[in-house]
């Protein structure tokens, strides 16, 4: 959870800033999935810290899609 206060910004450090572990991080990545009906590649869980990271990745998949 993220710090009282905390803003979410698109370059926001979703790990260290939110405090997001590795749980985390699949069930939104299963959330994009769904919202988006797009397959998310495990490998790119490393490449994905912001929100903007996030954003980035969706668009490319769903432009290769």
């Amino acid at each position: 959870m993220a710090p009282q206060g905390t803003r979410l910004g698109e370059d926001t450090d979703l790990i260290s800033e939110f405090g997001l572990d590795s749980v985390n991080v699949m069930d939104l990545l299963l959330e994009v999935e769904e919202d988006f009906d797009i397959s998310v590649p495990l490998n790119l869980l490393a490449d994905i810290r912001t929100p903007k990271d996030l954003a980035r990745a969706i668009v490319r998949l769903l432009e290769a899609g």
